[in-house]
């Protein structure tokens, strides 16, 4: 079962990534199709928001996931990744009645989601990945 968390404390993606991995989890690894799906179902109806996630293009020379150190491999609809200028860090877009994602400069406050992850960061850690979800509405990390 994955194990989405997603929390309500606005930091920088940093900080929510040490907030993540301090817990045995990483930033969210969003690269599937079904992955964002689920967790932008759960989304729908709540505070229309930004949320951090793993994507970032500052911890290596190319666009990746912190947590599986593998590039990009879905983009939704309507989603920017380019990382001109200070933009190097994913974060989820509420845009009309869906979500997509973009990048933003990682000083940035916003939201953030954690997710299980079997390393964080070439770190490892204690959490599993499995076939299955279970998303957490709020952690409340960070706080």
């Amino acid at each position: 079962m994955l194990f989405l968390c997603i929390n309500v404390a606005k930091t920088d993606w940093s900080t929510a990534l040490q907030i993540c991995q301090e817990n045995g989890l990483c930033l969210a690894d969003l690269n599937k199709k079904e992955h964002f799906s689920i967790l932008t179902w759960h989304l729908q109806g709540g505070d229309r928001t930004e949320y951090w996630f793993g994507l970032n293009h500052f911890l290596s020379n190319s666009l990746k996931y912190v947590g599986n150190n593998l590039p990009v491999r879905f983009i939704p609809e309507s989603g920017n990744t380019d990382t001109d200028g200070n933009r190097q860090c994913g974060y989820i877009k509420p845009v009309t009645d869906s979500f997509t994602i973009a990048m933003a400069d990682c000083s940035e406050k916003k939201r953030f989601i954690c997710a299980e992850s079997i390393a964080c960061n070439s770190i490892h850690t204690n959490s599993t990945y499995s076939s299955g979800y279970f998303v957490w509405p709020s952690c409340n990390w960070g706080e």
